[in-house]
């Protein structure tokens, strides 16, 4: 095209900047440089945000944890960022009266002095400025001191932070400068729009630019592009006409370009869209783009993608700790000796654990470990080395011995410390395989980071540790680069305001999604936000609205929704006002029921042919030649059960970690009785001494449950008083007690003999 328009000649492309770029580093054309001030670290500026909110918590006396003070760091550290960029000063919180509001906002306020009293001078201190603060700077120093002699175009902006709006101005004001805005309705009155209309933050941006300014762009427009702009412009004004205004012919073109779908699960929506863009995938310089904001829906189509090999470009990443990487520094970090078995076994399975080693072998005692000891026994301790079959221990020890600094490790130490001391076991079990691959390179600069600032952090337990770690992980985003360079892409509705394609997807559109549920935060109310001068919250309804108005521009347009997600979901406003727009104007769209049955035929197979009822004749020699007394009840109830057990001899495993149930409780009280009774039989000293030492020794190693110290034991206590009263004055002339007493009875059965085998609890012998 450039050379088109060159005729051959040689072409000057312009300069062109991102204004995220600018806020970083503000150098232009004939722009003096700025000198930049020492900007405060992203781990540095959580870090104090969490000191101060725990001592807060700890003078108030509500809690004294770092693990629940950094989330309510994050949330103080995100209305920072929003008073920096609508330039409301920090200060004006003191002009919130506290008997203005209720004892819940009080007590609000009273937290908020933190970042009013307190944080301005920890900056102060340091001499140090907030990051958006820097950004905020940055713009505002182009608009005061840049006057380009040659032409200025800035593009793309919707004027949402006062310091890019005041560079608009300054923009406009240049004898060559142009500001391009997206997608504004020239015909709309900016007093008759709410905060969530699709056009309103753009009219205020006009009106303060200068709405007699504002000229169309002098391109033509596409027929379609008209029509499209004419449904939408009813579909989200104030108030619904309730008038046809299309015509037949324009009623056809939409109905041709646009495709409605409303999916059952969320599910099908993701395989419908994945199917989709296999379709486009397979026509030759064909794009599609899939503009959402649900992560979930997202994961979901590149699943169902990866079936066919097909890898799409995604703007989200996911979080480090969803990773292989991430899970495996988690469940390192909650190594201790009260380990669940359950994370235990999941560290001990991952794949990175002892990569360097035979996994075939390792992987085979892990399963013998978890079948013979920690499926069979309860209360079982992962240190516990004697518990272990012969064959197991040395395996286990050296185990052992690797995370070794993490069982015994400080109560409390710093962050730092805390780092390294992961760092290093989890080093110790992948070796170099924990920084392969994308999610091992985010990670090892993730840990490299925070080492740099870790003195920010207040001392911590192990407890606190672990879960400060994961809400750090939290914060970084993980991306797929095998996805780069595909015609496919899925973005979020920011990311997708500059993007073309053939087909564009806007998925997602339920209420809650998109647009997003507004909320307000856990600080100010919607009062206390209008008293402060901070932005109306419902403006982002408007901006989602804006968003998927943007994104009819393409030539190819599917509307998709899902009726169901782990229960009922509510159509998205966007969705519900265009079908009430397109039922006004009797607009009848393409059928989609091939879609759902293509997609559901994906995963049936050609037929179904029911398996008949099973039979089994096992050989005589492998039948049972002895039964139990509870095995004939269950053999007239549930014959199939009694065939897994004697012929199949399959097993069901215990669940781990389950706690201890009335079960328990019964096997040791039968346990402490049947050794108590023996001893006396033998010996006649004190009952009651003989309960207690045998009751201390069966319960030992359950003592750590709370439950079993504190209830069942004292519960225990008072069964031996009633026994020792039950004893010396019942079984004084006792001879002898017999416990667990075998009896059996032979039967013939045709040409077999069957042995019934019962077992006695106690049988007492008095001599008589």
């Amino acid at each position: 095209i450039l050379r088109k328009k060159a005729k051959q000649k040689s072409l000057i492309l312009p300069r062109i900047y991102a204004l995220a770029d600018l806020e970083q580093n503000p150098i232009l054309p004939e722009l003096p440089l700025l000198p930049l001030p020492k900007v405060i670290s992203k781990w540095e500026r959580l870090g104090k945000l969490t000191q101060l909110v725990q001592q807060f918590l700890k003078q108030k006396k509500l809690c004294d944890s770092t693990a629940a003070a950094f989330p309510l760091a994050q949330e103080l550290a995100t209305l920072l960022d929003e008073f920096y960029i609508s330039n409301v000063p920090l200060k004006n919180l003191e002009t919130l009266v506290e008997g203005d509001f209720s004892a819940y906002w009080q007590q609000n306020l009273a937290f908020l002095r933190i970042i009013s009293d307190f944080w301005p001078a920890v900056l102060t201190e340091k001499g140090l400025i907030e990051a958006v603060q820097q950004s905020q700077a940055n713009l505002r120093y182009i608009t005061t001191e840049w006057n380009p002699s040659f032409p200025v175009i800035l593009a793309g902006t919707t004027g949402t932070r006062p310091a890019t709006a005041e560079l608009a101005k300054k923009i406009l004001s240049l004898p060559q400068g142009m500001v391009v805005l997206p997608g504004y309705d020239v015909t709309a009155n900016p007093a008759l729009l709410l905060p969530t209309h699709p056009h309103y933050t753009l009219a205020q941006f006009v009106m303060y630019l200068d709405e007699n300014m504002v000229e169309e762009w002098s391109a033509a427009p596409q027929k379609d592009s008209l029509i499209k702009g004419k449904l939408l412009i009813e579909a989200m004004a104030p108030t619904l006409k309730h008038e046809k205004i299309l015509s037949a012919e324009e009623g056809k073109l939409i109905e041709k370009i646009i495709t409605p779908i409303n999916c059952g699960t969320l599910d099908q929506e993701g395989m419908i869209i994945a199917a989709l863009l296999r379709q486009v995938y397979e026509t030759l310089e064909k794009t599609a783009v899939v503009i959402t904001p649900d992560q979930g829906l997202t994961k979901r189509i590149q699943s169902y993608l990866r079936r066919w090999d097909i890898e799409v470009n995604t703007s989200s990443g996911m979080p480090l700790g969803g990773t292989v990487v991430g899970t495996f520094l988690t469940l390192v970090s909650k190594i201790n000796k009260e380990m669940s078995l359950t994370d235990w076994l999941s560290l001990l399975k991952h794949p990175l654990f002892l990569k360097l080693e035979e996994r075939s072998a390792h992987l085979q005692k892990v399963r013998q470990l978890e079948k013979e000891v920690y499926r069979k026994k309860r209360a079982v301790s992962i240190i516990s080395v004697e518990s272990l079959p012969e064959d197991l221990r040395e395996w286990y020890q050296a185990i052992l011995e690797k995370v070794s600094p993490f069982l015994y490790k400080k109560s409390k130490q710093s962050f730092l410390e805390w780092l390294q001391l992961h760092e290093e076991v989890a080093v110790s079990l992948a070796g170099e395989f924990l920084w392969m691959g994308d999610d091992g390179n985010v990670a090892k600069v993730f840990i490299q980071e925070l080492k740099q600032e870790t003195e920010t952090f207040p001392v911590l337990s192990g407890a606190d540790y672990v879960g400060l770690f994961q809400q750090l992980m939290q914060g970084i985003s993980v991306h797929n680069k095998k996805g780069i360079g595909s015609p496919l892409r899925i973005l979020g509705t920011l990311e997708a305001r500059q993007v073309e394609a053939d087909v564009v997807i806007l998925a997602g559109l339920n209420e809650g999604t998109w647009p997003q549920t507004l909320e307000e935060g856990p600080w100010l109310s919607s009062q206390m936000r209008a008293k402060l001068g901070l932005p109306d919250l419902s403006r982002r309804l408007g901006l989602a609205a804006h968003d998927f108005a943007l994104s009819f521009a393409a030539p190819e347009i599917y509307l998709t929704r899902s009726n169901q997600n782990q229960g009922a979901i509510i159509p998205s406003r966007l969705w519900q006002r265009f079908h009430t727009a397109s039922k006004i104007n009797q607009l009848t769209f393409k059928e989609t029921d091939f879609l759902k049955e293509l997609v559901q035929d994906l995963d049936m197979p050609n037929s179904v042919a029911p398996s008949s009822p099973p039979q089994p004749k096992p050989l005589r020699q492998v039948k049972p030649d002895q039964l139990s007394v509870t095995d004939i009840e269950r053999l007239m109830r549930d014959p199939y059960s009694v065939y897994a057990r004697k012929i199949l001899r399959l097993k069901k495993l215990e669940a781990l970690d389950q706690p201890l149930s009335g079960r328990e409780w019964g096997q040791l009280v039968h346990e402490c009785l049947e050794q108590a009774f023996k001893e006396y039989v033998k010996r006649r000293e004190s009952f009651m001494q003989i309960l207690i030492r045998v009751g201390g020794d069966t319960f030992a190693p359950y003592f750590g449950d709370i439950i079993v110290k504190t209830f069942w034991w004292n519960r225990y206590l008072q069964i031996c008083d009633w026994l020792q009263n039950l004893v010396s004055h019942s079984f004084q002339d006792l001879k002898h007690l017999k416990t667990e007493v075998v009896g059996t009875l032979v039967l013939k059965i045709g040409e077999d003999l069957i042995t019934l085998k019962t077992i006695a609890d106690r049988i007492d012998d008095w001599g008589k």
